[in-house]
């Protein structure tokens, strides 16, 4: 048996200037399968969500990107 786990580095994001993480919902109009495994695909190509997951008919992505100063 292997008694070690995997070895995982956790990064800090503002070391690279991402300073904004949100959690995005959802709701694909379309619930086929073939609709979602385009979805997802498309997902996996987007480097600013770092993780997803799909709870029935609602996708929950959390992204991580720059913040940006709103005009005032």
């Amino acid at each position: 048996t292997n008694a070690t786990e995997p070895y995982r580095a956790y990064l800090d994001p503002s070391r690279f200037g991402l300073n904004f993480s949100a959690l995005v919902f959802v709701t694909l109009r379309e619930g086929d399968r073939q609709a979602v495994s385009a979805f997802e695909a498309a997902v996996k190509e987007i480097p600013q969500i770092i993780q997803a997951q799909r709870l029935t008919s609602t996708l929950v992505m959390k992204t991580i990107v720059k913040d940006r100063a709103l005009p005032i």
